[in-house]
């Protein structure tokens, strides 16, 4: 064998280990339609939001895919005189040592009218989807929290009460 040949041989196995040690990280960087996501943020970044409001996850799906595309849907809302025009609503995931969050999509969901006008809640649009992929995500238990922005004024942070394990290549509910 040539040198030239060795040199080459090299190469191309040093270049294609590196693709396997970097590939979850080369295939999230790969934007998806209708994905969102997730970023490291510190545990503490809303705690001077705390407060209780109104939300429900409805949903809550995984599918099969490369990316282990995970989805929730729901509600949240704060009450307020006027409609948020501005709203954002974002899910993070809290472990011991890591803090994840993913926006969310705000849209309008008509079949929840009726609620929202016996609640006397103004506007339509509380219902919340998100998706993404939760490879990114270290391993271990997250607790599951919604912050939900109405306007510079009322912004809240809360609890769900559930709780979802991240494990190499799944991610499912934990029950209590």
């Amino acid at each position: 064998m040539k040198k030239t040949d060795k040199i080459f041989y090299w190469v191309i196995t040093v270049s294609f280990v590196l693709l396997f040690v970097f590939a979850n990280n080369i295939v999230l960087s790969i934007p998806l339609m209708e994905t969102y996501r997730l970023e490291e943020v510190e545990s503490t970044k809303y705690d001077e939001y705390k407060r209780d409001f109104e939300a429900k996850i409805e949903t809550f799906y995984v599918k099969q895919d490369i990316f282990f595309t995970t989805e929730f849907s729901g509600y949240a809302f704060i009450p307020t005189n006027q409609a948020s025009p501005n709203k954002d609503i974002n899910l993070v995931f809290i472990s011991e040592n890591k803090s994840y969050e993913v926006d969310a999509s705000v849209i309008e969901w008509f079949f929840l009218k009726s609620m929202f006008r016996e609640k006397g809640l103004v506007g339509i649009n509380h219902f919340f989807i998100t998706r993404f992929s939760p490879i990114k995500m270290e391993n271990g238990i997250y607790k599951l929290f919604i912050y939900c922005y109405e306007n510079d004024d009322i912004i809240g942070f809360m609890d769900t009460n559930r709780s979802f394990e991240k494990t190499y290549r799944t991610f499912k509910e934990v029950k209590k």
